[in-house]
């Protein structure tokens, strides 16, 4: 316990040991019963959070108490029950916050291949879609090595799509790279953010993090050694150099048709665009370039 805890705080403390002990046993009498009480678990979230605002040394042996037997009810609510899924993605959560070890059990009990079910489902609500993202965000800046690649799989997968989620997956992956680059390489993550950075439409401040992501881990040798995506920089460079847009009315064509004037005129702005952020993207990358010319 935090030493810098007083009398009454240590007391509280203990005293909501007891209620989230009790908040399990009420969970698993019950499961054996093969009732599902809404309240008990809301009660143990109410606790788990109450918890985690007086301890603050979080690596509490709390997470003891929850066995083999919690992690199967936990796995039976999830796939049983969608209005009480979410709160049992709050109790996880908030376990994982206790106690980065907790990240074993969910691995133990294989609970990562169900978040990545729900995750890919585009018919569940948002909120709770969004949670399992929040869920991996704590559980890899927790405790990274144990990061399971199934749920950076799925996120490579949105990251690729077109939808809601495609930024958030994209900076997941730049998150995950700075700390665990031999996973995004195996899952072609190198790839998905350069890709990101052409014709995207990004946020800046987004492009400006995966430009000093990349710049970091090309030249960090124990890093680099995982990056596969050199080959995907000429993508940064094409824009100057492809063959396929019109600099002007083309031989034969009707320099005068409305048409093809106004035609000209969209190519031309969206090369002026393509040009203005491909000149951002790469004057930010020389600023560091050194990574890579190292072998």
């Amino acid at each position: 316990m935090n030493n810098n805890l007083n009398l009454k705080d240590t007391h509280i403390i203990e005293q909501i040991k007891i209620n989230i002990k009790d908040d399990l046993s009420n969970i698993k009498m019950n499961f054996q019963k093969k009732i599902i009480i809404p309240i008990n678990l809301y009660d143990l979230n109410d606790h788990l959070i109450e918890f985690l605002n007086y301890n603050k040394d979080k690596n509490s042996d709390i997470i003891d108490l929850v066995t083999i037997d919690y992690l199967f009810f936990f796995r039976t609510v999830i796939i049983n029950s969608n209005s009480l899924r979410m709160i049992i993605l709050l109790i996880l959560r908030n376990f994982i916050k206790i106690n980065p070890l907790f990240t074993n059990k969910i691995l133990d009990a294989m609970l990562p291949i169900l978040f990545c079910k729900y995750f890919e489902d585009i018919t569940l609500p948002f909120e709770e879609r969004y949670t399992y993202i929040k869920i991996w965000q704590i559980w890899l800046k927790l405790s990274d090595s144990n990061f399971p690649i199934i749920c950076l799989q799925s996120i490579a997968v949105m990251a690729k799509s077109q939808n809601i989620f495609k930024i958030g997956c994209i900076e997941f992956l730049r998150m995950a790279s700075i700390t665990r680059p031999d996973l995004v390489s195996s899952v072609g993550g190198f790839n998905i953010l350069i890709n990101s950075l052409v014709g995207q439409n990004l946020p800046k401040n987004i492009i400006h993090k995966i430009i000093c992501s990349l710049i970091y881990i090309i030249n960090t040798p124990n890093k680099r050694k995982y990056f596969n995506g050199f080959g995907d920089f000429y993508k940064l460079f094409s824009v100057f150099t492809k063959s396929d847009y019109s600099s002007g009315v083309s031989i034969g064509s009707d320099a005068n048709n409305p048409k093809q004037k106004e035609d000209l005129k969209k190519e031309n702005e969206i090369l002026e665009k393509k040009l203005n952020e491909m000149i951002y993207i790469i004057t930010n990358f020389l600023y560091s370039w050194s990574g890579y010319f190292i072998s």
